[in-house]
């Protein structure tokens, strides 16, 4: 399954209370909306030093890179770039520095040459899935407010998670095409819950499921990505990142913790892909 899960700067904005309403699921949608919004807008270009172990089979693999997020003025999607620095801890060739030199020298240029960074890392995924999903930026396009209209979304229950009270809210793509599509543009349809805190609309958990029609073998694969405080950032970014892929035979799996994040101030207005 191939898609670029224009993905992610995870930068929610440190929890601000919106103005007192009655909690419906309207109102928890748009404060999810606002806290979206001011993620993209009003946050710089991070990296992060992602950890990320996969097992297929006999087989295992554990990937050492550096995990750029940022979201592209003139191209709204969000951008993750995992540029891979060490495979079961040997050093991979003919890269150096390659998303730090992106984010501080900006061109034209830049978002197909960051597209390329994605496509040639993803040779390291195990399985027989090929993919770019496995990527926190995925769940964060499928939430963002310009795709809210391709969504069914109903209120599933309350809870506490990490001590603070959330609404699991569960989402459903309907629309055709879909966000994600395989690489002969087949649609593959999103759906899954999103844990938010509903008096701020912050992001703490999403959990996406993405499957193909059933009139084709069934693959379904699932990323699940948690979000926390990232003290060096001061504001709440993908912690973890979980998936899971089932194509009819065996299972493929993952799980990568994020850390050591660190901004790169470029201009917005001049940012990742412009082309002014």
């Amino acid at each position: 399954m191939s898609r670029f899960p224009a993905t992610v700067l995870l930068l929610l904005l440190a929890s601000r209370a919106l103005p007192a309403q009655d909690v419906t699921l309207a109102v928890v949608l748009e404060r999810l909306h606002h806290y979206l919004d001011g993620y993209a807008n009003l946050l710089p270009v991070t990296v992060a030093v992602e950890r990320y172990e996969q097992s297929f089979e006999v087989e295992r693999v554990l990937l050492e890179s550096e995990f750029g997020i940022v979201r592209v003025p003139d191209h709204p999607q969000w951008l993750g770039f995992r540029d891979v620095l060490k495979v079961n801890g040997k050093v991979v060739a003919g890269r150096e520095r390659r998303l730090g030199a992106l984010f501080e020298h900006p061109d034209a240029s830049a978002l197909e040459q960051a597209r390329r960074i994605a496509l040639e890392s993803a040779r390291f995924n195990l399985g027989r899935v090929a993919r770019t999903i496995n990527d926190p930026a995925i769940v964060l396009e499928l939430l963002d407010p310009r795709n809210a209209h391709r969504m069914k979304f109903q209120k599933d229950r309350e809870e506490t998670l990490n001590n603070t009270p959330v609404w699991i809210v569960q989402f459903e793509e309907t629309a055709r095409p879909t966000i994600v599509r395989s690489s002969s543009l087949r649609d593959e349809p999103s759906r899954g819950r999103a844990w938010v805190d509903p008096s701020t609309g912050r992001l703490i958990r999403v959990q996406a499921k993405i499957d193909t029609l059933p009139s084709l073998r069934r693959i379904s694969c699932e990323v699940d990505v948690t979000f926390q405080n990232a003290p060096p950032l001061d504001f709440w970014a993908p912690a973890t990142m979980k998936e899971r892929c089932f194509d009819g035979l065996s299972m493929q799996q993952g799980e990568a913790t994020y850390d050591s994040y660190r901004k790169y101030m470029v201009e917005t207005s001049e940012s990742l892909g412009s082309t002014r």
